[in-house]
C-alpha cells in the first residue's frame, strides 16, 4: 500500500505521480494518461486526504463530495482541498485535463517561514475552497506547475529543493487572497457551529502563545470544553487539544529557528513554568527535544 494524495491506494498506481520530491511535494497530471480520479471513483466509503491538495481543472468536469457536500469542479476551477477531508469522487468526464499539487506539511512550514507568515494552519481549518480563474490566471498557474515539474524531473539535484521552494513561494503569494477570503468569508450563509469553529481558530491566533487549556477557549465561546472538542472533530477531524498543541508547537519551532532566544527564553515567551516543562511538552509533540531541533535546523 502507498499513501498518496488520495489516501492509501494499491500498488498498481505506484507510477501515479508525475513528479515528486520526497516528503515535500508531489505533482499529478494526465500527461502520462493516468487519472487518479479513476482509481477512486464510485467508492461507497469516503477516503481521507492526507495532505493539502490543489486541484486545477483545465478541461472537463469532476463531481466530488467533500465532507458530505457535493461539488462540481469545472474548467478553469482552482480548488484547495484541506488535509483530513473526507472525500468521494462521484464522476468525471472523459475529456478531463488537470494538474494537481499535493503539499506536505514540511513544505508548507518552509513556505510560511520564507514569507514571514505564522504557520498556524488557520487556512487549513475547513474542508475546501474553490475559485473560478480567468483563462489568463489559469495559464499563469499552469506555467508555474510546468516549471516546478521541470525542476523536479530534469534540473540538477544540488539546488532542486531550493528551486522548488522558491516556486512554492510564488504559488502561495498568488493564492493568499483566496485563502484569506476562505477563512474570513461572509458568515451569513454558514452555520452557527461553523462560526464558532472559525472563532476558535481566531482565538488561537490571538492567545495560543499564552493559553493552552481548552477551558479557556470554551469559556470565551460560551460553550463547554466537551462541545468545543466535538465541534473541532466535526470540522477538522482533530480535537481542541490537538489544535492548541499544534499552534503552540509551530510557534515554538518558529522561535527556535530564529535563534534570537535561548530555549529557556522561548519557553518563557510561550508561558511555560520552567525550561524542563517546556522541553517535555516539545518532545511529546515533536518527537525530539528543543536542543535537538535547534541542532537539526542549523
Amino acid at each position: 500500500m502507498r499513501d498518496t494524495a488520495f489516501g492509501p491506494l494499491d500498488q498498481s498506481i505506484l507510477h501515479a505521480d508525475s513528479a515528486s520530491l520526497s516528503d515535500y511535494i508531489s505533482l499529478y497530471d494526465n500527461k502520462n494518461n493516468f487519472i487518479p480520479f479513476k482509481v477512486v471513483v464510485g467508492r461507497a466509503i469516503p477516503f481521507m486526504t492526507e495532505r493539502l491538495v490543489i486541484v486545477a481543472i483545465k478541461q472537463g468536469r469532476v463531481e466530488v463530495e467533500i465532507n458530505g457536500e457535493a461539488l462540481e469542479l469545472n474548467a478553469l476551477s482552482y480548488t484547495y482541498i484541506m488535509p483530513k477531508s473526507k472525500m468521494r469522487i462521484l464522476s468525471y468526464t472523459p475529456d478531463i485535463q488537470y494538474f494537481i499539487y499535493t503539499l506536505y506539511d514540511t513544505f508548507l512550514q518552509d513556505l510560511h517561514y520564507d514569507l514571514g507568515l505564522s504557520y498556524n494552519k488557520s487556512v487549513l481549518s475547513f474542508s475546501y475552497h474553490t475559485h473560478k480563474l480567468t483563462q489568463e490566471e489559469f495559464d499563469y498557474r499552469q506555467d508555474i506547475y510546468k516549471e516546478v515539474k521541470e525542476e523536479i524531473l530534469h534540473r540538477g539535484s544540488t539546488y532542486r529543493k531550493i528551486a522548488v521552494r522558491s516556486w512554492g513561494n510564488v504559488i502561495l503569494i498568488n493564492d493568499l487572497k483566496f485563502l484569506h477570503y476562505f477563512v474570513y468569508s461572509n458568515k451569513k450563509n454558514i452555520s452557527r457551529q461553523s462560526i464558532q469553529f472559525r472563532k476558535f481558530i481566531e482565538l488561537l491566533n490571538e492567545h495560543s502563545d499564552k493559553e493552552r487549556e481548552v477551558q479557556f477557549y470554551a469559556k470565551i465561546l460560551g460553550i463547554t470544553p466537551k462541545y468545543l472538542s466535538a465541534l473541532c472533530i466535526a470540522y477538522s477531524g482533530k480535537n481542541a487539544s490537538t489544535w492548541i498543541d499544534e499552534y503552540v508547537t509551530v510557534r515554538a519551532k518558529e522561535l527556535l529557528r530564529e535563534r534570537k532566544y535561548s530555549i529557556r527564553e522561548v519557553g518563557e515567551k510561550l508561558n511555560f513554568p520552567s525550561q524542563s516543562f517546556f522541553g517535555r511538552y516539545f518532545k511529546r509533540n515533536v518527537g525530539i527535544s528543543p536542543k535537538a531541533f535547534v541542532e537539526q535546523s542549523r
